[in-house]
């Protein structure tokens, strides 16, 4: 402490250390008083008084802090605990979404395929339709195709039926003709006989001594262009023998040229007036021969009708009628030939 009494010399300062310990356990408050003695600025029993309040103040606000930052502390532990639950649910939904991310993305590469299967399956479709429509065509083409068919057929067996008919009425006409036929003088007429290296008659040659060459020739020449009204008019002259061979080609016979010609109502008439179609030409080739290299199956069937002609009788060159037929590739000629009985 400074003495009072000494005026002249300076104040002294002091400084003391006062200890408060308060209740609370573990703390220790140490409080400076600062003072001037001998009529110093400060007042350290003043001081010492503030300090005490700051004492009581701090031991009374202590428990408070104390409290507070207890309370502090907890609720720093629950939101702690709360931020990890948070990222524990932050991480559940990344992995569920990653989860569901899968999930859509498999559902899209099924449905990607689902789509593709469809796609595969409406082509297969569309395909099995076009086969389907083109099987339906076929079909009608197929049916249309038998319809027309049977229509030939019908129309067929009504040909087969005239010409059946037209045999008939042919055969009678031949046999009234043969009736009321003028027998001709032997003189006028010359007949030879072909035989084969068999010995076997092929054929009759008859030729007419005194026949107009004028008139032959326009017979010949009608029958191998099938003008019948030219036939007709020459046959009706009485001036031609009905089987006189032309000069030309072959030798033929007027009804070899008719045959030739494939022209079967020429041929017709000529039969009516007594034409032979057992004679053959210089060739050995009879009149079915002839016939079947001109093709007409008209022309063929008549000579067949007349039941004459051996179907198997062979030329010079060893060939049947069939054989020529097929040769020309008149394959329907040689078939009927067979039916006939050809080989």
């Amino acid at each position: 402490m400074s003495n009072p009494n000494n005026e002249n010399n300076p104040p002294e300062s002091c400084t003391k250390e006062i200890h408060v310990k308060p209740n609370t356990e573990g703390h220790t408050e140490t409080v400076n008083a600062a003072g001037i003695a001998h009529g110093g600025v400060g007042n350290t029993n003043i001081n010492v008084v503030q300090a005490q309040g700051d004492k009581e103040l701090v031991e009374e606000e202590v428990p408070a802090l104390v409290q507070n930052l207890n309370q502090y502390g907890d609720d720093v532990q629950d939101e702690k605990k709360k931020i990890a639950d948070l990222q524990r649910m932050i991480q559940n939904i990344e992995v569920e979404q990653a989860k569901q991310r899968r999930q859509f993305e498999d559902e899209r590469r099924e449905r990607e395929e689902l789509q593709r299967q469809m796609q595969r399956i409406e082509d297969e479709q569309a395909k099995q339709k076009r086969q389907c429509e083109d099987l339906r065509r076929e079909n009608t083409d197929l049916r249309r195709e038998i319809r027309e068919f049977q229509s030939q057929i019908q129309n067929l067996h009504e040909v087969i039926e005239e010409k059946d008919n037209d045999i008939r009425q042919l055969k009678d006409l031949r046999t009234a003709a043969a009736e009321s036929k003028v027998q001709e003088p032997q003189d006028a007429v010359q007949e030879t006989t072909t035989k084969d290296k068999h010995g076997r008659e092929e054929g009759k040659t008859v030729t007419q001594k005194d026949s107009n060459p004028r008139h032959v020739d326009a017979l010949l020449a009608a029958c191998r262009g099938g003008n019948m009204a030219e036939v007709k008019r020459v046959l009706d002259l009485g001036q031609v023998d009905i089987n006189f061979r032309g000069r030309g080609w072959g030798s033929l016979t007027p009804v070899m040229e008719a045959a030739l010609g494939g022209h079967r109502e020429v041929m017709e008439l000529l039969l009516s007036r007594g034409a032979d179609v057992s004679l053959v030409d210089k060739d050995g080739n009879n009149t079915l021969h002839l016939a079947c290299h001109g093709g007409d199956v008209g022309a063929v069937e008549l000579i067949l009708s007349q039941d004459v002609v051996d179907v198997n009788a062979r030329n010079n060159r060893g060939q049947t009628a069939a054989d020529m037929a097929r040769g020309r590739g008149q394959h329907q000629l040689a078939d009927l030939l067979v039916s006939c009985g050809a080989r």
